[in-house]
């Protein structure tokens, strides 16, 4: 899978070898024999890499070499702190460095998708069979294997995962054994795609045989002819590669935009900041960004006889299969709290309508035997088996923030603004997901928990007030990894991800998501992935 030296120009040039860029190499090459394919990835190669071997080195991975280790800008409603960003920047992206958590997300998310853009063909149910064909809960029949925790070995019980159910079916919650068919609220199984404690690799499992592929090879910028067509792409080094059919950027949500405005595709104001002239007046690029913001609980067991011993880990085969946890919650929101925190934002009709559907999923708690969040929370926590966490996830962010350059030069990290909980409905639906899993640990005696807060701040509980649990979100909140948006269809990009104002250039990866999807995005882009391809190949 290596470029030839002496070959300098291709049909197709993907830049980017995440998800979306192995998968759509892969596709093309395949309904398409008789085209050149190039495929551009920045990172290296991380099949063997240490932190790529086991369910829990992926924790490891923030902030290591496979990580471009972004940052925000000061976030004025997150008490002005900077927060971390992770980007995968290794061969096969996400399905490298991600947690491997497998959701599908909403069928009422979808069709809003679908019905913004105007296209059916991105609904749910036109979707499915992408969906089915990249792969299903318990299925082997898919190009990706997934397992829930339970199905994955016997021996793979927690021992808290009884209690854990009970303590959320005690708050409301009742148990839904498919979540990922359309509609995952309720209490659910962890679906994963660790393939018996190893990762499944996009660029393994996607075929690149007939593709070249060059790792270590960053673009500086896409060339574009006076006729406002993609004609190539200028690597960091200098060399350039000519693209006679389509330049695709599948680059992410960070550095697909960043691309773009290097390239003099952009709003003329962000270029001119820079120095850079506006070759194509695309005022779109950068805004529309949207991410999933998360706030982390971390509880303390009382009863050493619940801990999930560290030694059982290393001792116990089938605890090694994935992440140490069950359940995931995916929670709804009463209409009256939606209906007062709209009243204050003065969202559109048709938003406010979207947002006011029963079938939403609003917030997202895993349930974790371990401190998940704590260190980008800034807590120092023991992993100790005492100590376990419920990161509770805002699905349905309104917020918008954008990627814009922080320099026309093309090593320079974007500039990151995801604009947490600048709406009143965020800070109202974080806080009510953050009352339902006070709620839950603590009216289940058995759980026999403390929360355990940051330093300074009082611990939460039932009768905490609503300013108690502001407060501790602006300490605490960050990213769970979802950052989407920054090159939307129906506004940068047509339905058809062709970039607007430009011929031959494409954008497929998560930057397109004109709307958050309550999901983990992996599933979903393997999904765009294979849609784009086809909508290449079809024309």
């Amino acid at each position: 899978m290596a470029a030839s030296s002496e070959r300098s120009s291709y049909d197709y040039i993907i830049v980017g070898g995440g998800i979306a860029g192995c998968v759509l190499a892969s596709r093309l090459h395949e309904k398409l024999p008789a085209v050149s394919i190039l495929l551009l990835e920045a990172g290296k190669e991380a099949i063997g890499h240490p932190l790529t071997n086991a369910p829990l080195a992926c924790f490891g991975i923030h902030h290591s070499d496979l990580d471009w280790d972004f940052s925000t800008v000061p976030q004025p409603h997150l008490n002005n702190r900077i927060c971390y960003q992770a980007a995968a920047k290794a061969l096969g992206g996400g399905s490298s460095i991600n947690y491997a958590t497998w959701l599908r997300g909403p069928k009422v998310d979808y069709d809003r998708w679908a019905k913004l853009v105007g296209d059916d063909r991105w609904s749910y149910d036109k979707l499915l069979p992408y969906f089915e064909k990249v792969g299903h809960t318990n299925g082997n029949d898919g190009v990706i294997k997934t397992r829930s925790t339970s199905a994955s070995h016997d021996d793979r019980k927690y021992p808290l995962r009884e209690i854990v159910r009970k303590a959320w079916e005690s708050a409301g919650l009742q148990y839904n054994p498919t979540p990922n068919d359309g509609d995952p609220r309720g209490i659910t199984e962890l679906v994963e795609n660790w393939l018996e404690g190893q990762r499944q690799f996009a660029h393994r499992l996607y075929n690149l045989d007939g593709v070249d592929v060059l790792t270590e090879a960053a673009a500086a910028r896409i060339l574009i002819s006076a006729e406002k067509r993609a004609e190539g792409v200028q690597l960091l080094d200098g060399r350039t590669f000519h693209a006679h059919k389509e330049v695709i950027a599948s680059s992410g949500a960070f550095n697909t935009p960043k691309l773009l405005l290097l390239s003099g595709i952009g709003p003329k104001e962000e270029l001119q900041k820079h120095g850079i002239q506006q070759l194509v007046d695309a005022p779109e690029v950068g805004r529309n960004f949207h991410d999933h913001p998360a706030v982390a609980l971390i509880w303390k067991l009382k009863d050493e006889n619940l801990r999930l011993p560290m030694s059982a880990i290393g001792t116990n085969p089938a605890f090694g299969l994935g992440l140490p946890a069950d359940w995931v919650v995916f929670s709804g929101m009463d209409k009256d709290l939606i209906s007062a925190a709209l009243a204050k934002d003065g969202l559109a009709a048709s938003d406010e309508e979207y947002l006011l559907d029963g079938s939403n999923c609003y917030t997202e708690t895993l349930n974790v035997y371990a401190p998940a969040g704590a260190v980008h929370a800034g807590m120092d926590i023991p992993f100790d088996g005492l100590h376990i966490s419920t990161p509770v996830l805002g699905m349905l962010p309104t917020s918008r923030g954008s990627i814009t350059l922080s320099s026309s030069d093309p090593t320079a990290a974007p500039q990151i603004d995801p604009n947490y909980f600048a709406t009143e409905l965020d800070r109202v639906m974080m806080r009510n997901g953050v009352k339902k899993a006070l709620q839950a640990f603590e009216e289940w005696a058995d759980l026999n928990v403390t929360e355990v807060p940051p330093e300074g701040y009082p611990a939460l509980s039932v009768k905490s007030t609503d300013e108690e649990i502001d407060a501790r979100v602006r300490r605490v909140a960050n990213t769970f990894f979802h950052p989407a948006g920054s090159c939307a269809m129906g506004k940068a990009v047509d339905a058809d991800l062709r970039v607007c104002g430009v011929d031959g250039l494409r954008v497929v990866d998560a930057s397109v998501l004109p709307t958050p999807i309550a999901a983990h995005y992996q599933y979903c882009i393997y999904t765009l992935a294979e849609r784009a391809a086809d909508c290449i190949v079809q024309g």
